[in-house]
C-alpha cells in the first residue's frame, strides 16, 4: 500500500514533534517542509525531511502530499488560516492545532471548506490517549461514581525557562498556558459532556512584568454543569507552591482522587480502590489520522467538540 505523503508547513515545536513521529511511520514519508523565519531561527530540522521548498504555496499545489501538518508563529494566525484553506481547496488533508483559530468562526469555515472539498480537518488532542485521561474516562464510564456533584483539578507548576524568556510564551504555543488550558477544558468536557456555563474566571500574572496577556502565568475558573455538577479548575505555570492534585470527582455515589475509587459503606466507613489504568497509547492519535484518510474512518476528536472548548475559553477573556 502506498505511503501517504506529508507536507509541513512551519516547524515550531509543535510542528517538529509531529514530524519527528510521522518520518518513522512506514505508512507516511515526509515530502516537504517550509520554514518561517521563527523556525530558522531556532535551528534548522531540514534535515528530518525529504526535501524543502521555497514557498509555503508550493505546498498545497504539490500532488505527492496528502496531508499537511501547519504550525506557524501565533502572529500569523492570518496566514496560517489561509493556506489551510488553500491546502483544503487543493484536495489535501490539513493537521492544524486550535492555536491555529482566533475564534470558533475560524474553525466553522475552515470546517465547511474541509466539508465541501471532502477532505478532513485535523485539530490534535494528544492528551486524548494518555493514561491519566482513559483512566478518569473509563471509571466516569462505568457508572460507579453516579451523577458528578463536584470536579476539581489543580496544576500549579514551577517552570523557570519560560521567565528568562517571556516573549517565548507568545512564539512557542507548546509551551503556553493556553495550550495547557485548552487540554484541561478539553478532557473536562469529554468527561462530562453536558451543557456548562461559566460563573467567574481570574487570571494570575508575572508580579514583575505588567500585567499583559503576554505575562499571564496563570488561570482560575468555577464552572457550572446542567444539572448542578460544580467545576473549579487552577493552572498556573509560575508557582512556587507546585500542586497537581488530578482530576478529582465527587458523584452520588461515589468518589475519585489520585487513582482510586471511594464510597461509603453502611456503617458510614470510607472505603477506597485502587484504579488500574490503561497504557497511554502513544501511536493513538497517528493511528487514527492514518484510518480516517485511508479508510474513512470516524476521527475520534470532533471539531465540534473543538469548538465548544474555544467558545468557552472565548467566554473567559
Amino acid at each position: 500500500m502506498d505511503r501517504i505523503g506529508v507536507g509541513f508547513i512551519g516547524q515550531g515545536e509543535e510542528g517538529r514533534f509531529h514530524l519527528e513521529r510521522f518520518r518513522f511511520r512506514t505508512d507516511c514519508r515526509c515530502e516537504a517542509v517550509w520554514f518561517s523565519t521563527r523556525d530558522l531561527t531556532i535551528g534548522n530540522p531540514a534535515r528530518l525531511a525529504a526535501k524543502t521548498v521555497l514557498s509555503a504555496h508550493e505546498i498545497p499545489a504539490n500532488t505527492s502530499i496528502s496531508l499537511v501538518v501547519i504550525d506557524v508563529p501565533l502572529t500569523d494566525r492570518l496566514f496560517s488560516h489561509e493556506v489551510a484553506a488553500e491546502c483544503l481547496r487543493h484536495g489535501q488533508h490539513v493537521l492544524m492545532g486550535f492555536q491555529g483559530f482566533d475564534r470558533p468562526e475560524n474553525l466553522v469555515e475552515l470546517a465547511e471548506i474541509a466539508r465541501l472539498a471532502d477532505r478532513q480537518l485535523f485539530v490534535p488532542a494528544l492528551h486524548r490517549w494518555e493514561s491519566s485521561f482513559l483512566g478518569v474516562q473509563s471509571v466516569i464510564a462505568s457508572g460507579c461514581l453516579g451523577d458528578l456533584i463536584q470536579i476539581r483539578k489543580i496544576s500549579r507548576q514551577y517552570v523557570p525557562e519560560e521567565l528568562s524568556q517571556p516573549k517565548q510564551i507568545v512564539t512557542d504555543f507548546s509551551q503556553s498556558l493556553d495550550r495547557l488550558w485548552f487540554e484541561m477544558l478539553d478532557e473536562l468536557l469529554e468527561f462530562w459532556p453536558q451543557p456548562v456555563k461559566l460563573i467567574s474566571a481570574a487570571d494570575e500574572y508575572a508580579p514583575d512584568l505588567p500585567a499583559t496577556r503576554q505575562s499571564r502565568t496563570g488561570r482560575s475558573v468555577e464552572l457550572k454543569f446542567v444539572g448542578g455538577c460544580v467545576v473549579h479548575l487552577e493552572l498556573n505555570r509560575r508557582s512556587l507552591a507546585p500542586l497537581e492534585t488530578g482530576w478529582v470527582l465527587e458523584g452520588r455515589s461515589g468518589g475519585f482522587a489520585d487513582r482510586k475509587k471511594y464510597r461509603a459503606t453502611a456503617d458510614f466507613e470510607l472505603v477506597d480502590v485502587p484504579v488500574e489504568f490503561p497504557p497511554t497509547d502513544q501511536n493513538g492519535f497517528y493511528n487514527a489520522v492514518v484510518a480516517t484518510i485511508r479508510d474513512g474512518r470516524p476521527f475520534p476528536v470532533t471539531l465540534n467538540s473543538v469548538q465548544r472548548v474555544l467558545e468557552l475559553m472565548l467566554e473567559e477573556r
